[in-house]
């Protein structure tokens, strides 16, 4: 009888820099974000998209489903499993405090002002809503039968603690943490985001 072959491929392991970008638009059906010849969002398909600049360590992007299971009196194991809820989020230690560009949409900024008189401010404190964004991740795939590694989030809100290191011994970092709200105007199965590669 014939074996089954092994699927052995080294350059489908993913290794590599990644980009984290926020104010991106995704497609209304698939959750994909347009991208140009350098995997930067195309200007012209995502004209609020910002860059996060240089992150610290590597961002992470990590989808939870948390199934219920289903037991039946006739057998000893469960017999069906249900999506009861999923998590997704999106965690990066950004290098740049970019307070204009990045910073206002990482936090549930309360007051955000940029005066050239005053500089920038982002006040905290007291707002109860938190405006979602859309963010993606784009890092060039190992894989050369593809172009680019992307995961979206449709609907992001910061939920990370605010921690900014601000020392002379240590390079000053923020560390950012997203959660996606389900966009309940996309069809089930796409509400959170989505995870690709590129031809």
């Amino acid at each position: 009888m014939p074996g089954t072959p092994r699927t052995y491929a080294a350059n489908a392991i993913q290794r590599g820099p990644a980009d984290l970008w926020l104010g991106v638009t995704l497609d209304a059906v698939t959750g994909k974000v347009t991208l140009a010849a350098d995997g930067t969002p195309d200007a012209t398909a995502n004209p609020t998209a910002k860059h996060f600049g240089l992150l610290a360590v590597p961002s992470v992007y990590n989808y939870t489903p948390k199934p219920e299971f289903e037991a039946v009196d006739q057998d000893t194991a469960p017999v069906a499993a249900f999506a009861n809820t999923e998590e997704m989020v999106i965690e990066a230690t950004l290098s740049q405090l970019q307070f204009n560009a990045v910073l206002a949409h990482c936090m549930p900024a309360g007051v955000f002002s940029d005066s050239a008189s005053e500089g920038i401010t982002v006040g905290l404190g007291g707002d109860i809503l938190m405006t979602p964004v859309p963010l993606c991740v784009v890092a060039p795939s190992s894989d050369p039968a593809y172009k680019w590694a992307v995961a979206t989030m449709r609907k992001a809100v910061p939920t990370g603690a605010i921690k900014l290191e601000l020392g002379r011994s240590k390079t000053a970092t923020y560390q950012a943490q997203f959660k996606a709200l389900s966009d309940l105007t996309v069809a089930a199965g796409a509400r959170l985001g989505s995870v690709y590669k590129t031809l």
